[in-house]
């Protein structure tokens, strides 16, 4: 091992051959170490995190999201006991960080769409109606993440990631801008900030008249003298566990 240089060769990796015949992709140490350095700085990864390994040793996601971001890291890494356990493995881990190829979320979509279609028929139409209110004010969210970060750093610019967390948690959708966006009364106005993930404290009660919903309220904003220092006094409690150090303003700034 103390022979061992930083340029030698660590494992070789396929392609998956949609395009062509698979080719063999070499990567040394240095490549797996310096791409899971890069994603643990991204995504701030701490040795707090819990990951399932659950991916094939031959993808090359695993053996940097998983294995070599362990060393980066020194995350815990958990294993499930075979493929046919991977759903309960999650709830009895509960990763802080999951990393899976588009055809794992697909499998647990169509696993959720499998058991509505057996659900009652008030269920089904509230898990439609609600799945395409989401998909409705998530893409609403993502697109007005980006205006904002291109906004700061320039229009037509390719959003990286970093520049696109940044548009994320400085969004500032005023009731004007919702109004405009067709969202009045949908949701009220929100400000995000690097400090400041909630963005808003209010709610309103609808009811089910047989045919539609129907607003049963006011706006109401939720009693943050009460949220706010519970919710401090349990992130402070989960970070001295897991011995997290606490931002500082500094970890704000771009």
């Amino acid at each position: 091992m103390a022979a061992g240089k930083p340029e030698d060769v660590a494992a070789m990796f396929f392609t998956s051959g949609t395009t062509g015949n698979p080719k063999g992709v070499v990567h040394t140490h240095y490549t797996l170490l310096d791409r899971a350095q890069a994603g643990q700085r991204f995504d701030k990864l701490t040795n707090a995190e819990e990951v399932l390994a659950h991916m094939p040793l031959a993808w090359v996601g695993q053996n940097i999201f998983s294995h070599a971001q362990w060393l980066a890291c020194g995350y815990g890494v958990n294993c499930p006991e075979s493929a046919a356990t991977v759903v309960i493995d999650l709830q009895e881990f509960g990763p802080t960080y999951y990393f899976a190829p588009p055809r794992v979320f697909e499998d647990l979509l169509t696993s959720v769409m499998i058991r509505m279609e057996g659900a009652g028929r008030i269920k089904r139409w509230l898990f439609h109606r609600f799945k395409y209110l989401a998909r409705r004010v998530g893409a609403m969210l993502a697109v007005e993440g980006v205006r904002s970060a291109q906004e700061s750093f320039g229009k037509g610019k390719v959003m990286l990631g970093e520049l696109a967390r940044w548009g994320y948690e400085n969004r500032n959708l005023t009731q004007a801008r919702l109004d405009a966006l067709g969202f009045k009364g949908v949701m009220r106005p929100v400000s995000t900030s690097c400090f400041e993930h909630m963005g808003s404290a209010w709610a309103r009660v609808h009811t089910w008249d047989g045919a539609k919903f129907t607003s049963a309220s006011d706006w109401q904003q939720a009693d943050e003298q009460i949220i706010k220092p519970l919710v401090k006094a349990s992130a402070e409690k989960d970070a001295s566990e897991k011995k997290i150090e606490q931002g500082a303003p500094a970890d704000c700034q771009f």
